[in-house]
């Protein structure tokens, strides 16, 4: 299912899986249309945020010297660690 922003070609998918072969199938397109998108200089998200299901595009976006520098501006302004954890940043990261 496609929808969102269509003006300014900014699309929502959302991928509606019956059972575990397709969301498997759903999840490897999923990569496929981001690493695309970063290969076009495009973002993964956009106004609904990365979250825990997309953190890992994050990373194929900026790469582990951005995302280890991102975790440790976090770790300023969150120093115990107690806002969103697991949202952005896989813990090996926060430490």
């Amino acid at each position: 299912m496609v929808y969102g922003h269509f003006g300014d070609c900014h699309a929502h998918l959302n991928m509606l899986p019956k059972n575990q072969n397709e969301y498997d199938q759903a999840n490897k397109l999923y990569q496929e249309i981001c690493s695309e998108a970063v290969h076009r200089q495009g973002t993964v998200s956009a106004e609904h945020g990365i979250g825990k299901m997309k953190r890992d595009y994050l990373l194929l976006m900026y790469g582990k010297p951005v995302i280890r520098q991102m975790a440790a501006l976090k770790r300023i302004f969150d120093p115990h660690l107690i806002l969103n954890i697991g949202n952005l940043f896989e813990e090996r990261y926060l430490q």
